[in-house]
């Protein structure tokens, strides 16, 4: 039985209000099989697209991740080789530093404190030298001569351990 263009007009205008035409424009009819074999291709290429481009992310992935192993790599590398520097340096330092301290101490050998020397006027070293060789009789070479006190105590560094050695037993003379 075919429906008359009056009441086929009438029954598109109930589809279209109770929503049963689809988006595309057609009857709410069930899709053809050339239909449902369309939507089926098109499903199976985006499953296959999407598939590769995960494929390819995760080779990216990979790449990238070899990458940062090496350059965790080479920074672990740089790090120790750093940290052997930094102990080497550290090593040289305290060396020095126990040479700088070993040299004072031997330099402080030298050193001889004078008491009740007096007033000296003019180049003190002159002066010291002079009062060693007429009060104690011993004729020696100074480095350097400082006043600790005004005028009572005086600090003579001599240039030898064996100038000392005498000063020390003609002291008591």
């Amino acid at each position: 039985m075919t429906k008359s263009p009056k009441v086929r007009k009438e029954s598109k205008k109930r589809e279209r209000e109770e929503g049963r035409t689809t988006e595309e424009g057609g009857t709410g009819r069930s899709p053809s099989r050339s239909e449902e074999g369309n939507k089926s291709k098109v499903m199976k290429t985006m499953t296959s697209e999407i598939r590769e481009d995960t494929a390819g992310i995760r080779e990216e992935n990979k790449v990238l991740r070899k990458e940062l192993a090496a350059v965790r790599e080479e920074m672990r590398g740089r790090e120790e080789k750093w940290q052997a520097e930094k102990a080497d340096w550290m090593k040289r330092m305290k060396m020095i530093e126990e040479k700088m301290e070993q040299r004072e101490k031997e330099e402080r050998k030298n050193h001889v404190i004078i008491t009740g020397i007096g007033r000296i006027r003019g180049n003190i070293e002159r002066g010291v030298e002079e009062w060693l060789q007429r009060d104690i009789g011993v004729k020696v070479k100074m480095k350097e001569a400082l006043k600790i006190s005004k005028d009572k105590m005086m600090l003579a560094k001599i240039e030898s351990r064996e100038q000392k050695k005498n000063i020390m037993l003609n002291k008591s003379k």
